[in-house]
């Protein structure tokens, strides 16, 4: 009868531990709450166990206070157990008889000893096992027994034999049972919590990500994070309405769809790849696909994440395309290397068979049989010698004489040779900007600039048409310069060659300014037309862009920096005739082409100089401390081995300082030009040169009244 009444006394904690549950469950709702809910909950539970007891005596009772008590240490902890001790405590203490002072020991020991295992279990952070309940049930109601020691000493003994067996048997596995069931809420409730916090993780980070992420389902998006709806222009509403490939581009469509239906089947297919999308305003995007198969609501779902990529693309095509244009630059140069390394010994052959045959031209009859054959020789030096420049102007290698200039003033002068040159079903137009700045350039050069765009134009309208040469003003910036390689931001003159000619594909303008490159037939062209033009543009500081269509003509665009200079008159080139060349001066020649130094020394003697010849610069110097006289003018080569033009001069002015200097050369080497560009008040001819260019060119420079010093 004891044990039934004790067990009828313990259902009353099975209906609590399911209450317990119902708010452990909850516990994120009610937090820093629940110790004292759980804590008020058990304490009742040990009241109204209290209440309704098992009486042996009067005052004498027993009830499930030490489960209660016990359990709610164990699981809950101190705060808890505080409340659910003072409760019971203070009931037993006004229930009062013989056996209040074991009713509130057994309060106590229950509620201390619940609180030891608590802090064991929760350093361990491990569930508590059926095992170890059992053995926490006979622990606490061992030590419940043996304070009946604390009865009076009457009741001590019938007290033992009434409820010892009963409550060793009983109260050790109901706290076994209701533990079991706290300790299964409590473990579903971690896994709750947890399963929220994740939940939660995973929120915060799918709706920060710049990355789209989506789910779908039977070909439907159940899930769209608010970064899908930035790359896609779709709202989330309207994404959860379509089906997965909707805004897939129709090239990518098919491939997207298959792969797609692959992945949430859960069959291997292609995890990463690039595609396009259509955007909800129509525009296009490239993103970069991440997917795997995964499971919602126990069936087969797709998770991708999607990446714009759309502006890397554009920084690939970009970079592929400064590459490509680094590339051509690097190959540009590397041939005008070439280009300068063979123009120096070139040159020097050349000089002696233009010299030479010159003479022999003037020293033949008109009549005289030899007379053509050596006509034939002077025009084929003639040719090489052109050839040559055009390598050294595509090079940047040739000597250019810069002074400040007005485009317009210019193409007026130019124009009149202009149109003979060109075949009179070329219609030419020119459209001049009422006022342009002042540019620093050669004239010859930017001459011949024109001209062979202008000729190159002609070749592409054999049935005749129009050409139209423009000029005007333009602002480079900082983008446009970003995008074209090599250009400066800045203020320009432009000028402008256009035609209606045949146009070119864009395979033939990457090709247009390297030299040899033609379209033309076979002994049409040399290919060095273009070749030449992109050299001077370059060497002018300048930039040429074409912009053309086959079928529909071309536009060549040629880009010159300003200079705040006013420009100088475009003066027309006046040859003196050879027998006014003629002078009595002594010339010091420093030559170590022993053939340009016997044709030089031959031809300015016949002109009545007196010549001092050396083979380089040391024996100018010994030549020059061993000659009595005064000598007017030093004819020096640039490039010497040991010692350079320049450096001989420097030399010989220290003891001379009224001599003047004329210098020649095939190749500079930058020794008196930087970059092509003539120093500031140096003579320079360029060889090879003719007989006549040589002599007018030594008689300007003993002419010329300034002294030259370098």
């Amino acid at each position: 009868m004891i044990i039934v009444n004790l067990i009828y006394n313990l259902a009353l904690l099975v209906a609590l531990s399911v209450i317990s549950g119902f708010i452990g469950e909850r516990r994120q709702y009610l937090n820093q709450a629940e110790s004292l809910l759980q804590g008020f909950l058990f304490g009742s539970a040990a009241v109204i166990g209290m209440l309704l007891p098992l009486r042996l005596a009067p005052g004498l009772i027993f009830d499930g206070r030490s489960v209660v008590i016990s359990l709610c240490a164990l699981f809950f902890g101190p705060v808890a157990a505080a409340l659910a001790i003072a409760m019971a405590a203070t009931l037993r203490i006004i229930q009062s008889g013989p056996g209040a002072i074991m009713g509130v020991s057994v309060i106590l020991e229950s509620g201390l000893i619940g609180l030891a295992f608590h802090a064991y279990w929760t350093k361990r952070d491990g569930d508590v096992s059926v095992r170890q309940l059992l053995v926490f049930g006979l622990l606490v109601h061992a030590v419940m027994i043996a304070l009946t020691a604390t009865l009076p000493a009457g009741m001590r003994l019938s007290t033992l034999r009434s409820i010892g067996l009963p409550v060793m048997l009983t109260y050790p596995l109901a706290t076994v049972l209701i533990g079991k069931i706290l300790s299964d809420h409590a473990a579903q409730g971690r896994f709750l919590r947890e399963l929220h916090e994740s939940e939660s993780k995973f929120r915060t980070l799918a709706e920060s990500t710049p990355m789209g992420i989506l789910l779908y389902q039977d070909d439907k998006w159940i899930y769209a994070n608010p970064a899908a709806t930035d790359i896609t222009g779709y709202s989330i509403d309207e994404l959860l309405s379509m089906n997965f490939w909707d805004f897939i581009h129709p090239d990518y469509k098919d491939i997207v769809k298959e792969r797609g239906r692959k992945r949430e089947r859960g069959e291997d297919t292609v995890q990463t790849y690039e595609f396009k999308i259509v955007t909800r305003d129509g525009g296009q995007k490239w993103v970069q696909l991440f997917g795997t198969s995964t499971k919602m609501h126990g069936r087969s779902s797709g998770l991708i994440t999607v990446l714009d990529t759309t502006e890397r693309k554009r920084a690939e095509v970009e970079k592929a395309k400064l590459e490509e244009q680094y590339r051509q630059s690097q190959k540009m140069e590397s041939v005008g290397r070439l280009a300068g390394g063979v123009a120096h010994d070139l040159n020097n052959l050349l000089t002696p068979i233009l010299g030479f045959g010159g003479l022999l031209l003037d020293d033949l009859r008109a009549d005289d049989p030899h007379r053509e054959s050596v006509q034939q020789i002077v025009r084929a030096a003639e040719k090489s010698r052109d050839l040559v420049r055009q390598l050294m102007a595509f090079g940047r290698k040739q000597v250019l004489e810069f002074k400040p200039l007005n485009l317009n003033t210019m193409l007026v002068e130019f124009e009149e040779l202009l149109r003979h040159t060109l075949r009179e079903d070329i219609a030419l137009k020119f459209v001049l900007a009422p006022s342009i700045p002042a540019l620093l350039g050669d004239v010859g050069q930017l001459e011949q600039v024109v001209m062979n765009l202008a000729v190159n134009a002609q070749d592409a309208m054999p049935e005749g048409g129009g050409l139209t040469i423009e000029t005007g003003v333009a602002d480079l910036d900082t983008t446009y310069a970003a995008d074209h390689q090599g250009v400066l931001p800045g203020h320009y003159v432009l000028l402008v060659v256009s035609d209606i000619g045949m146009g070119m594909d864009a395979e033939t303008q990457e090709h247009i300014f390297e030299p040899f490159f033609t379209t033309k037939e076979m002994g049409k062209g040399t290919g060095l037309g273009l070749a030449t033009v992109y050299g001077i543009v370059k060497q002018h500081g300048g930039n040429i862009w074409v912009y053309s269509e086959p079928g529909k003509g071309t536009t060549f665009k040629v880009y010159l920096p300003v200079v705040e200079t006013s420009p100088e008159p475009v003066e027309k080139v006046r040859v003196t005739p050879f027998e006014d060349l003629r002078g009595t001066e002594t010339i010091l020649l420093a030559e170590d082409d022993a053939v340009v130094r016997s044709l030089a020394r031959g031809v300015l003697e016949q002109q009545g100089y007196t010549v001092l010849r050396a083979a380089n610069g040391r024996e100018a110097l010994s030549v020059l401390a061993s000659y009595g006289g005064t000598v007017q003018l030093l004819l020096s080569d640039v490039v010497m081995p040991e010692m350079n033009g320049k450096e001989l001069f420097a030399n010989i002015v220290k003891n001379h300082p009224a001599i003047k200097v004329l210098y020649m050369s095939g190749y500079t080497e930058n020794v008196i030009a930087h970059r092509g560009v003539l120093d500031a008040g140096v003579q320079f001819i360029q060889k090879p040169f003719t007989v006549h260019a040589l002599t007018a060119k030594v008689r300007e420079t003993l002419d010329d009244g300034q002294q030259r010093s370098q």
